[in-house]
């Protein structure tokens, strides 16, 4: 695979109704972010300490310029998400370099965990949200 450029990078998601809605267009960053546990398994009588490979974990944050015209706006979409009674997991796609083809992508199901819209004095409006995936990341390529 070749180096890439940040702003050729894809993000989608479920809005509301279900529908996967691109939201690239409002984001500013997109941090994708895995860990996986390791398990100690030591025993009294062992001089070093022993270890398994635990279970994977992904997480994705998302920020970006909030707008609120529009439903299909990252922002908004956002908002009434958290503030809706939603108990679904969202799919995700994310393409760290784009949607060409033979790029990468990531993709999963979500849940929202938390979601800011931060507004300074000299600065635009933005948002943030932070997502735990759920189940099992698929790794393919468009």
């Amino acid at each position: 695979m070749s180096a890439g450029i940040g702003r050729d990078a894809f993000f989608s998601l479920d809005n509301q109704a279900g529908t996967v809605t691109d939201l690239t267009p409002d984001l500013t960053k997109i941090e994708f972010s895995t860990d996986k546990g390791i398990v100690d398994v030591t025993t009294m009588g062992d001089n070093y300490r022993d270890y398994l490979a635990g279970i994977a974990d992904a997480k994705i944050k998302i920020e970006g310029i909030y707008d609120s015209s529009s439903i299909n706006k990252a922002g908004s979409m956002i908002f009434n998400s958290a503030h809706g009674t939603a108990t679904q997991s969202l799919s995700y796609v994310y393409a760290p370099q784009g949607t060409a083809s033979g790029k990468q992508k990531l993709s999963g199901e979500c849940f929202l965990m938390s979601a800011s819209l931060p507004s300074g004095l000299d600065d635009a409006v933005t948002f943030s949200a932070d997502y735990q995936s759920t189940g099992t990341v698929t790794l393919a390529t468009y």
